[in-house]
């Protein structure tokens, strides 16, 4: 992986470089997004559709996560139109992306799936935030996705 990240919900989700590889970190659970990438190479069958085709993810519900905050009044804002801290955006405590790796990304490398895990009733994205805001910036309604939801599969992966 080009970039290694670190979620972590008491950092506000700053990125923080790492050796060990990459990571997404959010509330009490944390998955090893190396490891998930070493999952699918191995057997990518397993992780979309029983067709063969990639399950399709709406870019609408994941770019809301990503792109909207609310204010000191609690209105809605959306920081797109603002100045991020650093170049990140912050996302009601939740997500985080830096605005200039996310505006890189080619429009080729919006086609590489995300990674979805489905984790008892915990859900959420581990990997592909920052080609979610891309792909919306790019006017697209789905972007393609792996998903993981398999116990022996989560076990691998997760961290906490």
């Amino acid at each position: 992986m080009k970039y290694l990240k670190k979620f972590n919900v008491f950092e506000r989700f700053k990125p923080v470089e790492t050796t060990k590889g990459e990571y997404f970190h959010f509330l009490i659970k944390q998955y090893n997004v190396e490891k998930a990438w070493d999952l699918i190479r191995k057997n990518p069958k397993k992780f979309v559709k029983p067709d063969g085709s990639y399950y399709k993810l709406n870019v609408d519900e994941f770019y809301n996560l990503i792109v909207r905050t609310t204010d000191e009044t609690g209105a809605q804002i959306d920081i797109t139109k603002t100045i991020g801290t650093g170049g990140s955006f912050f996302v009601k405590g939740l997500v985080g992306i830096k605005k200039d790796l996310a505006d890189s990304i080619t429009e080729e490398e919006v086609e590489t799936p995300v990674i979805f895990i489905k984790d008892g009733d915990f859900q959420i994205l581990i990997d592909g935030w920052h080609r979610v805001y891309k792909a919306k910036k790019l006017g697209k309604k789905t972007i393609d996705s792996y998903i993981i939801k398999d116990e022996a599969d989560l076990k691998k992966i997760r961290m906490i």
